[in-house]
């Protein structure tokens, strides 16, 4: 019978069988369900009895409870921890693969400026190399284009050579952004499995947020790992003998090399923080 139907109909005509078929006792909670979580929010649970027959209604409101509490410990409760393996010796809760990412872009904002060249690393969530080659595009823009950048990018480009790469290259956003996603998804075929991980990665997203690169932010999981909030964290709570080892970044601002910076600087503070003393 139907919400509606139950509501109009006089208590003494509701009558359903609960001693048959599940089909029938989902039809016994379906209602029950609707009329506790919003398709009649004015009614309570003790109200519920003048609608159904009493022991209906108790093992209806039962069964509700029964799914939020289990979908509750569901949604917040941790995996469990695993024991050690090859994959993840040190035995944490995942190994889990990062997708390391660095753009070099034609400014920071991601509403006007451009992706021009990207690099990409693939690891396991214990750091350790899945493929030793990594993803590299370098993207064209014509002149016109690179000389709208702000006096920072125009110099440091055109210093490590990347504008006079970016102006030969005739690679286009499209096949870009094509390529970083095959890449990915040829070892990393499970969407939503993989973070995408780096320094101050938030940056990188937002660009690659944006078309033609959304598919692959879409195949990658909603969190991060980003290594500059590592990096906070440390200055403000961790020991001055810990800081004082911190690898130096040589800010070169080419992909390849700022990406493999933040993979070693992410394994300094894994081991002189999280595994400290073992």
């Amino acid at each position: 019978m139907p919400t509606s139907a139950i509501l109009s109909a006089p208590a003494n005509q509701v009558t359903i069988n609960t001693h048959t078929t599940q089909a029938t006792k989902l039809d016994t909670v379906i209602p029950a369900f609707h009329l506790l979580t919003g398709a009649v929010p004015i009614l309570k649970y003790q109200e519920l009895p003048h609608i159904f027959n009493i022991n209906i209604a108790s093992a209806a409101v039962n069964a509700i409870r029964r799914f939020r509490y289990q979908s509750l410990t569901s949604l917040y409760a941790m995996p469990p921890k695993s024991g050690p393996s090859k994959d993840n010796p040190r035995g944490g809760v995942t190994d889990d693969p990062l997708v390391w990412i660095d753009c070099e872009m034609t400014g920071l904002n991601p509403d006007v400026e451009e992706i021009i060249e990207i690099y990409c690393v693939l690891t396991t969530g214990n750091m350790e190399l899945i493929d030793e080659d990594g993803f590299h595009a370098v993207i064209h823009w014509p002149e016109s284009r690179m000389n709208q950048m702000d006096e920072w990018c125009t110099k440091t480009h055109a210093g490590s050579g990347l504008t006079a790469a970016v102006l030969k290259s005739e690679l286009t956003p499209e096949a870009a952004a094509e390529g970083l996603y095959e890449y990915i998804t040829k070892f990393i075929p499970e969407r939503k499995k993989a973070l995408l991980a780096g320094n101050s990665v938030y940056a990188d997203r937002g660009f690659l947020r944006k078309e033609p690169y959304t598919k692959v932010m879409k195949h990658l999981h909603h969190r991060i790992l980003d290594v500059s909030a590592i990096k906070e964290a440390a200055r403000r709570w961790c020991s001055e003998d810990i800081l004082a080892n911190v690898p130096v970044k040589k800010a070169k601002h080419k992909a390849r090399d700022d990406i493999l910076e933040s993979i070693e600087e992410a394994k300094y503070y894994r081991n002189a923080i999280f595994r400290r003393g073992e």
